[in-house]
Formats: C-alpha cells, structure tokens, sequence
C-alpha cells in the first residue's frame, strides 16, 4: 500500500500547491479562470464515483461520455465564477481536489497491489492427462452466422484456412455471459453458474480471467507449465499460478485504473483508436516466441477482434480501409493462422475461442428490453478447436464457452460434467453486486434459475 500512498503524494499533492500558489499569483481578473479549471480538475478526477451511474443512465457509448465532460465542464464555469475567489476558494477547493484524488488513486492502485490469492488445492478437479493445451480468447468476435447476418461480413475465406489447417469451426456458438470478466472465468473454470453467477465474488472472477481456477490448477497439479499473454488494457496481470507471464504494453492494469477515476478509460479507444487491438495484434504475434510441445496450458487473450476496427486485412493500422470489420478481421485471422502454423497440431489441443461478441444499439436498455439482434450480436462467439485424433468432430454441433473444457479434457480421462447451454446478461448495479437477467435465444435454453 506504500507505492499506492506514494503515487497519491505524487499526483495530488503538487497539483494542490500548484493550484494554491496559482490563485495568489494571478492577477485579480484571470482568478475566475484559475478557480474554472480547478473545479474542472475536481469534476474530471472523480468521474469514477459516478460511472456505474452514468452507464445505467445514459448507456457506455463514447459521445455520450463527451456529453459527461462537457456538463463538467459548464458546472465547473459556473462554481469558478459564482464562487468567492480569495476565501471560500481556499476552504474548498484544495481540500477537495486531494480527497478527488486521493480516494479513487488509493482504491485503484491498492487493488493492484493486493491481487487475489490463487486457488485452494481442495478446489482443483481432476482433468485428466492431456497434451499440451493453447487457449485464445479472442475477445469480441463473434461466430460466423452472426458476423454473416448481422454485420454483412463473411469470414469463408478465414474459415477455410482453418479447416485446412485441421480445426473444427463452428459457425453458430456463443458465450454463456455478456462480460468478459465472467465469461472467461466462467470457460476456464468449465462452469455455466446461471444465475448463481451473483455468489461468485468479484475478486475470485478476477482471478479466473487472470488464470487462476480450478481447472488450471489441476492441470498444473499433473505437471503442465502455465504460461500466459494477458489482454492490455484493464486485464492485463497474470494469476499466481501462471509460471511464464508474457506482459502488455504500456497501457496496462496499472494505467487502466488510474484513468477509471476519470472519463478517459472510456474516451481513450475514441481518442487513441489504435489502443486495444495493435495490443491484441502484438499478443498472437507473441504465440511465437513461447515454445512448442512439452507439457504446458498455455492461456492467450487478445483484443485484436475488439472495436474498434482500425486494421485492412494487411495489418496496416489508419490506412484508407482502416475502420472496416471484414478487413480487421481479415488481419486478426492472418496473424492468428502465422502463430498455429507454429504449432504442431498432432501433440496439442488448440482451443480459439471468443469471450461474447460486440453488443450495440442496445445503449442503456436494461437486458431484458434488448432487441433481438443486440442479443444474438453479444452472446454470439467465436470458436474453432483442434485436438490430437479429431476428439473435436464428437462435440455438438450447438457448442457454448463454459462446455469447451469440460468436453475437451474429458476426451483424455477427465470426467467434468457437461454443462448447459444457458445465456444470462451481466450488469453491475450502481450500489455495488451484480443484477442477471436470463435470457432464452432460440431454444438453446433448457435449465431456469
């Protein structure tokens, strides 16, 4: 907690004295303008508080949060200006700009500092004796039939290297949840929870998208090496029981939450477009310098499917077709089939497999109220798997994420349950917990909480 209390002294405290000195100094006239920027200061740094608020409001979309920043800014014109400048300035505005500030930097970094433990060895399940394992989530893309009906986009060409390549694809399966904290924890755990999804705690989600569950901990207990290329951005750690972490960029965890106390972590992918999928790109790219064969369960999550499309299918990010889907995807498979190629298919399983898709259009609508397209567009993903001896062809034809495992390992002398397909919506309520919301989508479901 010592580096959390350091980077608050750093940050906040010559900010304040700067702001103080700046209010004495400046001329009587130009007072307003210091006390507007100020408040401004005040209003940006503590936009944290009120993001679970604002998603449930107005929705997460980017120019909505411009709007945000833009009401912050009028607020911020009018106490600068209203306010007494000498007197109640000083009483006010210092004070609260270090409590701004240090409040959310303190959480933020503190939990960074104190990750969740790994797994109890009483929690580990008995997976079998499978060959090495490669997972890669590829976040946000979707299946096929959905890329295909919805978005007009056709990955044929993309589907077939594939097959040559020896992997099964499927053309309609989806994830079981619609956030990327859950469903990955819920696919590396082999468990559908439904509606119990609400007794998971947050810190044990986070742990199982950084890789520390129970079916990773049984495949570590059997002697395979964990190795993992964590997402940038705001999933970027690796779990205590990963032995090779490959790191992100940059924008990393660390960055992520520092900026959540400000309306930046939503405007940055607006900003700086290139941000999520040059770092999901650099990921696959990295599948290469991890060697092949031996006994490993190797874990990859890129963001390079992930809105927004800045790639033409050369890779070549802001050329004149960047910004178009079919061509980003065009690029994200290219550097997808370089790294499998590496691979020997006869000695190890490989696992390509989406989180959920890229849900839009249903802005701050409460799951229940989706339309149609924004439910088959979110939960649709992306799979495509290969097993030594073609274990995969067994698999059913309608496949979702929390059963990969399961089915996967169980063809090696495992003996995981199976289970159901079930789709529920995820949203964090303003007070804190988490409200799921069932979802049925052409028959798939068949078990109800």
């Amino acid at each position: 907690m010592a580096d959390a209390l350091a980077m608050v002294l750093i940050i906040s405290v010559p900010f304040a004295v700067v702001a103080f000195v700046a209010m004495w100094l400046a001329p009587r006239h130009r007072r307003s303008a210091v006390a507007v920027v100020g408040w401004f200061a005040i209003l940006f740094v503590s936009a944290g508080m009120i993001r679970p608020y604002v998603y449930r409001i107005i929705g997460t979309e980017p120019w909505q949060w411009w709007l945000v920043v833009l009401a912050m800014a009028g607020l911020a014109f009018w106490l600068g200006t209203r306010l007494d400048q000498s007197g109640r300035f000083l009483v006010t505005f210092v004070p609260v700009l270090v409590v701004a500030l240090s409040i959310p930097l303190a959480t933020s970094v503190g939990r960074i500092e104190n990750p969740p433990p790994a797994m109890a060895a009483t929690d580990r399940v008995d997976v079998g004796a499978p060959p090495g394992i490669w997972v890669v989530v590829l976040d946000a893309h979707e299946a096929p039939n959905e890329l295909r009906d919805l978005k007009d986009v056709d990955l044929a060409v993309q589907v077939e290297h594939l097959e040559d390549a020896g992997f099964r694809v499927w053309d309609d399966s989806r994830s079981n949840y619609n956030r990327t904290l859950v469903s990955v924890s819920s696919m590396l755990s082999g468990e559908a929870w439904g509606a119990a999804v609400v007794e998971q705690s947050l810190p044990a989600m986070l742990a199982g998208v950084r890789g520390d569950t129970n079916v990773v901990a049984g495949l570590k207990e059997t002697g395979q090496t964990v190795r993992m290329i964590p997402a940038n951005w705001s999933l970027s750690e690796c779990g205590d029981l990963v032995d090779t972490c490959i790191g992100a960029t940059w924008y990393d965890e660390r960055w992520y939450y520092l900026l959540a106390t400000t309306p930046l972590v939503d405007l940055l992918p607006t900003v700086f477009p290139h941000v999520w999928p040059t770092g999901g790109l650099r990921a696959l790219e990295a599948m290469s310098s991890l060697p092949d064969g031996g006994s490993h369960f190797t874990l990859v999550h890129s963001l390079a499917a992930h809105p927004p499309a800045v790639f033409d299918a050369e890779c070549k990010a802001g050329s004149p077709n960047g910004g178009n889907l079919e061509s980003q995807l065009s690029c994200v498979h290219h550097a997808l089939l370089a790294s499998v190629n590496e691979i020997d298919l006869d000695t190890d399983i490989v696992i390509v497999v989406a989180d959920h898709g890229y849900r839009k259009g249903a802005g701050s609508l409460s799951p229940a109220s989706w339309p149609d397209a924004a439910v088959r567009s979110h939960f649709s993903a992306f799979t495509a798997i290969s097993t030594p001896g073609n274990c995969e062809a067994e698999f059913p034809d309608r496949l979702s994420a929390a059963q990969i495992l399961p089915l996967t390992l169980n063809c090696y002398g495992a003996e995981m349950p199976i289970p159901e397909s079930t789709f529920f919506a995820v949203d964090q309520l303003p007070y804190g917990g988490l409200a799921v919301t069932q979802l049925e989508w052409d028959g798939w479901t068949s078990y109800s909480p």
